[in-house]
Formats: structure tokens, C-alpha cells, sequence
């Protein structure tokens, strides 16, 4: 199996798992897709003029929360995408 940033697969995906590789990576796209909007809403939150400076701050670091998930939802998109 193919190492990325210390994600590994269980097992190989050949191609008789073909159509449930494609489901997985689909399901993890689903996922993705929420993470940054909710990404994008922790943001917009962000921009308000009367934002504090500790609201500011916290809602920063729910972003890199979300960011270090996001990394590792894309490391697992790609590395189903080499198995063959």
C-alpha cells in the first residue's frame, strides 16, 4: 500500500472495487465540500465590524481546525485515486 503523510489504506482497492473506490472518494468530496463551507461561514463571521479581537481569534482557530481536517480528507482523495 502507498504511504502519504501517514495515511494509509486498510486495504488495496484493485479493480474489482472499482465502483466502491469511486463511491468512497464521491462520499469523501461530500465531506470536503461541508468542511470548507463551513470554513467559508466561520469567515464571513470574521469580516463583521464589530468582531472582537478573542472572537477574532477563536473563530481562527476553528478555521485551522477544520484546515488540518480538510488536508487530511484531500490526502485521502488522492491516495485512493493512485491505487490501482
Amino acid at each position: 500500500m502507498d504511504f502519504m503523510h501517514g495515511i494509509t489504506l486498510r486495504q488495496d482497492m484493485d479493480d474489482a472495487r472499482h465502483d466502491e473506490r469511486r463511491n468512497c472518494i464521491r462520499r469523501l468530496f461530500a465531506v470536503l465540500t461541508a468542511q470548507l463551507e463551513d470554513a467559508a461561514m466561520l469567515a464571513a463571521q470574521g469580516q463583521a465590524k464589530a468582531v472582537t479581537f478573542d472572537t477574532a481569534a477563536d473563530l481562527a482557530a476553528q478555521i485551522h481546525d477544520i484546515a488540518t481536517e480538510v488536508t487530511t480528507i484531500a490526502e485521502a482523495i488522492e491516495l485512493l485515486c493512485k491505487q490501482t
